[in-house]
């Protein structure tokens, strides 16, 4: 078991010390006496079980997708804002009396 620096981890994900601190339970690190405690083990065991959960929600993705091929995001159908205005220009015109 090699123990590693703060410093080290830092540099090696290209984050701040800070960061390292703030996400040291996610980073395989164990709290001993005050003081988290970094491993190279636990550092890539949990580097490994963040690309399995990478590569798990990139799977359910492309299932959902699989599964409604048709569905058209955002714009592309009308947005519901778009439907409401419409909505509520029909109500104004109605309640003044004015007839399309």
């Amino acid at each position: 078991m090699q123990v590693i620096t703060v410093q080290t981890i830092a540099k090696q994900l290209n984050k701040s010390t800070s960061w390292v601190y703030k996400n040291a339970a996610n980073l395989g690190a164990a709290f001993i006496g005050g003081s988290w405690i970094f491993t190279q083990e636990g550092l890539e065991n949990a580097i490994q079980r963040g690309q399995e959960m990478a590569r798990e929600h990139n799977a359910s993705r492309n299932e959902i997708h699989e599964n409604f091929p048709d569905q058209k995001r955002g714009n592309e159908l009308g947005s519901n804002k778009e439907k409401r205005t419409q909505s509520k220009d029909q109500i104004r015109n109605e309640l003044l009396g004015i007839v399309c």
